[in-house]
């Protein structure tokens, strides 16, 4: 069929595709993805995707399953669950472990790395919601006009119970009270405040973790009256036990790759990765998703032992804030010549100190607030500050969505931290992840070269 070769590209065996093929063409007609978008999404692999790793090839192939799944949710599953991102993953994770019956995801997250970082069919989805509620041109953020498009589309489920997260974003919970009254769907709001002092980042206070351990039961009782499944604390142990082992893994092949030079990957690889263990909340994702970081672990030393780079030996490193889910943008500043080492999902050391909390979700909670975007501005830009010196970068391409109200507050402040501190070279650059209508690499490029340029003099001089 025609879209083979795009599933064996991602991963998938031939008597997978065989065996699947009913549910694979049910959910493609359904999402529209006629044989142009596939030709593109097969062209679009190829071009910004390692596919002579295996460990890729499965994990894009993962995230095809994801939108498999959730394309037919309604037809397989009892209930489905939406979250809104970021998801407090502890939360997500235990729901969608009760039970097979139960689909939970944040459609968002699957739909950018599919319709969008496959397929480059994105802009279906935004000129959508852009038609519906969330107009063009006012600042609305890409991944909500993602998931009210494929709802208003009807290419995804409405849902049973929906669970936006209040904790950095103000505009989630608003989006989805107006579904929940459009749609009659109940609603489950997380909520949470961002306001410590930053001088006392990571230190979290205990009025932000108990409220967010009260607000996680309140959701959890919802869940149960909507689901009839009650979330017992075994059940939340065994799903944050899981997903522990999966960012310990992702956090090996980051570390593997931590000092490697010449780099011996690409970051839109590795950042496909860190989204797959860190932010999607499904029953497919615990699936195999260990063996497949083991795999790329694996073929990633190989390739550092054969001395193996996407870049000569010695190019600059950089930290950027989010990875975007267009595959384009990366590939740019990597073109620029510039390494990019980590984004501001990575774990410092002044984060991973053992929680005092006796109580689950309590110690699941103030894991969860420590993050520097679910801090404060002030600690958000602390946090940056410490991804560029334990890691020992050359510079930092501190890259905000407009959009977005948690990523765009911090930047300043921490090219102020950053310059003054650490002695490197800082560009903040106004960006967006997933639709690059407006912001596409080509329009950044002219800076991050010029960028690229000063890092690779500093990093001579320094060398002298």
């Amino acid at each position: 069929m025609y879209y083979d070769e795009l599933l064996r590209l991602c991963g998938f065996e031939p008597e997978e595709i065989e065996e699947e093929r009913p549910r694979i063409e049910k959910a493609f007609e359904k999402l529209e993805l006629t044989p142009e978008d596939i030709d593109r999404g097969e062209e679009r692999v190829r071009q910004y995707f390692d596919i002579e790793l295996n460990g890729v090839r499965k994990m894009l192939g993962l995230w095809v399953k994801c939108l498999i799944d959730l394309a037919l949710a309604r037809e397989e599953r009892k209930k489905i669950i939406y979250s809104s991102f970021p998801a407090f993953t502890p939360l997500t994770n235990a729901m969608a472990m009760v039970s097979e019956d139960i689909f939970v995801a944040a459609p968002e997250i699957i739909l950018v790395h599919t319709v969008g970082m496959i397929f480059g069919k994105l802009p279906s989805l935004l000129e959508v919601a852009e038609g519906d509620l969330l107009q063009r041109g006012l600042a609305n953020c890409s991944l909500l006009q993602t998931m009210l498009g494929g709802i208003t589309k009807g290419v995804i489920p409405v849902p049973d119970l929906i669970v936006p997260s209040g904790v950095l974003c103000d505009q989630a919970p608003e989006l989805d009270e107006l579904i929940g009254r459009i749609y009659g769907v109940p609603v489950a709001y997380l909520d949470s405040v961002v306001d410590e002092m930053g001088e006392n980042w990571p230190q979290t206070s205990e009025r932000r973790v108990k409220y967010l351990a009260q607000e996680t039961n309140g959701v959890l009782a919802k869940f149960e009256e909507v689901t009839g499944y009650t979330v017992t604390e075994d059940i939340s142990q065994e799903a944050n036990w899981r997903y522990i082992n999966l960012l310990l893994g992702g956090n090996q092949v980051l570390e593997l790759v931590k000092n490697a030079d010449p780099a011996p990957i690409s970051y839109v690889d590795i950042g496909t990765m860190f989204r797959l263990t860190r932010f999607s909340s499904t029953t497919t994702i615990f699936g195999d998703v260990g063996g497949m970081i083991d795999l790329l672990y694996g073929e990633l030393k190989e390739r550092i032992g054969r001395g193996e780079g996407i870049l000569p030996k010695g190019a600059p490193g950089v930290s950027i804030i989010m990875s975007p889910t267009e595959p384009s943008i990366v590939k740019m500043i990597e073109e620029s010549g510039l390494v990019v080492r980590v984004d501001a999902n990575a774990t410092t050391e002044a984060e991973s100190a053992p929680s005092k909390h006796k109580d689950f979700w309590e110690r699941a909670g103030e894991s969860f607030l420590r993050k520097g975007v679910c801090y404060c501005g002030l600690g958000f830009a602390t946090q940056l500050k410490q991804i560029c010196k334990e890691w020992d970068l050359d510079g930092a391409i501190l890259n905000y969505q407009l959009s977005c109200r948690g990523f765009s507050i911090a930047p300043l402040k921490a090219k102020e931290l950053i310059t003054k501190e650490l002695g490197i070279p800082v560009l903040v650059l106004e960006c967006e992840a997933s639709d690059i209508r407006d912001y596409s690499a080509e329009a950044m490029r002219t800076r991050v070269e010029t960028f690229a340029e000063v890092l690779k003099a500093a990093k001579a001089a320094k060398a002298k």
